[in-house]
């Protein structure tokens, strides 16, 4: 707790969600305010103004990214490889992931779409990824998972995080059949 990541603020409202990042903590609360609280070496505490209604919200390694309630993505903090950088026409955004170095975005149509550090891979797509509902992105790696139930995930694998076990393929297939 040495950058006050792990001190809650007492005034803190009803709050429906919550993201951990390097040395900062983010929540999206009740009203659809945000709130980060920890280290702000780099602004990434710093909810710009501008931000009313948000519907998600996750903390990278030193940066925020804060989906508004019309699915506009704005980030803010450390851009030091392009993690800040929002692709201009992005279009409605639902879902974010922040990663040490990257941002994802999966967007209402279902795509997902990742900019800033790629360096493992973990902005590198794959054109065959299906309609997905869930994003997630590491260190230097990024998984989604698909309507189908299927996880993929890709960037860097020096500790197999992106080889997806058989068991945990089945287990979502499972899931999503009931």
């Amino acid at each position: 707790n040495g950058s006050g990541q792990c001190s809650v603020p007492a005034d803190l409202g009803m709050v429906t969600s919550v993201s951990a990042g390097g040395a900062h903590t983010c929540v999206l609360q009740a009203d659809g305010s945000c709130r980060c609280f920890g280290s702000n070496s780099y602004g990434q505490c710093d909810v710009p103004l501008g931000i009313k209604s948000c519907i998600a919200i996750a903390a990278g390694g030193s940066h925020t990214c804060a989906v508004q309630d019309d699915g506009t993505l704005v980030c803010f903090g450390s851009n030091d490889a392009g993690q800040c950088d929002v692709p201009s026409g992005l279009g409605p955004v639902k879902v974010v992931a922040a990663g040490a170095w990257h941002t994802c975005a999966l967007k209402v149509d279902g795509t997902v779409v990742c900019f800033g550090a790629n360096g493992f891979g973990q902005c590198d797509v794959p054109s065959s990824l299906g309609h997905s509902t869930a994003v997630a992105a590491g260190g230097g790696h990024t998984c989604v998972l698909e309507t189908s139930g299927r996880v993929v995930c890709f960037g860097v694998n020096s500790s197999d995080q992106c080889d997806v076990p058989a068991e945990a393929k089945r287990v979502a297939e499972l899931a999503i059949a009931k």
